[in-house]
């Protein structure tokens, strides 16, 4: 059985795949390449145009405390990058590339407030920063960070509630 983490883990590369097919970035679910060993970069022979795209995992916390409400719970935080990059077959398809990045980052963007809970299998995702690069010979990427949290359980018995002092 996955943990809890993983299991969000899995349901945001379902979401990040399925917003990039909708936005007509990538044409399968399946394109979105998961953890690769090296980044897409255009060589300058693409025959159209073409899109890219790849999700990392950063960073992920050691589980730890959180207070709120009241009750002390244990959580695990993870960050994750979406790297996509897009190319055309000249160096002058810029505009066709930001086109095509600029709708994958609009429905990227509104993953968090859709679903902030991915289904119900974390406490909650937020999209936490952008980035843009241009690719030479003819291409350009942007990267979008998130952050998923989800609940560790309580692994040292210690979740109460602490009653506010008089």
């Amino acid at each position: 059985m996955a943990s809890p983490i993983e299991t969000a883990y899995a349901a945001l590369v379902e979401a990040v795949g399925e917003a990039l097919v909708d936005a007509g970035f990538l044409s399968t679910t399946e394109a979105l390449r998961e953890d690769p060993e090296g980044v897409w970069e255009p060589d300058g022979e693409e025959g159209g145009q073409v899109s890219a795209a790849a999700i990392f995992k950063l960073r992920t916390a050691p589980v730890r405390p959180l207070m709120g409400g009241g009750v002390r719970r244990w959580v695990v935080d993870r960050q994750v990058r979406v790297e996509l990059a897009s190319a055309g077959p000249t160096p002058d398809a810029g505009d066709a590339n930001e086109v095509r990045l600029t709708a994958a980052l609009a429905a990227l963007a509104v993953l968090p407030s859709d679903d902030p809970t991915l289904g119900q299998t974390c406490e909650r995702c937020e999209l936490i920063e952008a980035d843009d690069d241009d690719l030479p010979p003819n291409g350009a990427r942007k990267t979008v960070s998130f952050a998923i949290r989800v609940r560790a359980g309580d692994p040292l018995g210690q979740t109460s509630p602490n009653p506010p002092e008089a």
